[in-house]
């Protein structure tokens, strides 16, 4: 029977024998990527690799995102298109999407309207859709007295 002790001692050797391992596949994997490098005429500053020392799985996210490609776990989403400018800051002209946080400019704004790019096309959304409520009642009015009529009888003389 094995014990705790002579466990451990292999452990160690297997350690210090995939340490060795490891680093006699570095020189081939470094050496494979001078080959790729001088090949493709690529720089350090191609692979963003001179500068502060990026971590191994932050610099994979940020290659993934980059080049689209998975890096095993979620990927990382890209807002390409946050949505259009909905209001404009008549003084300095910065505008805001109408989403999250309002900027300082628009805070204590009660009624947003005199900000909108649109010039009021928003404002005028709600009073569409009282126009076309009104039309649809309109329309189910004349229906409803239509449909009575036709069920009258008409007397001839």
């Amino acid at each position: 029977m094995e014990t705790y002790k002579a466990v451990m001692a292999q452990i160690e050797k297997l350690k210090h024998k995939a340490e060795q391992i490891r680093q006699a596949e570095i020189k081939g994997v470094v050496d494979r990527i001078r080959d790729a490098m001088a090949h493709y005429g690529l720089t350090a500053d191609d692979l963003r690799l001179s500068g502060k020392a990026a971590s191994g799985k932050s610099a994979a996210k940020k290659a993934a995102v980059k080049t689209g490609k998975k890096t095993g776990k979620k990927q990382a989403k890209v807002a390409v298109n946050p949505g259009a400018p909905k209001y404009r800051d008549p003084a300095t002209g910065k505008t805001w999407t109408g989403r999250g946080k309002p900027p300082n400019w628009i805070v204590g704004v009660s009624d947003r309207t005199a900000f909108l790019i649109d010039g009021g096309s928003a404002a005028a959304k709600p009073a569409a859709k009282a126009a076309g409520k009104k039309a649809k009642a309109k329309s189910k009015a004349k229906r409803a007295v239509s449909t009575s009529a036709a069920a009258e009888p008409t007397a001839q003389a």
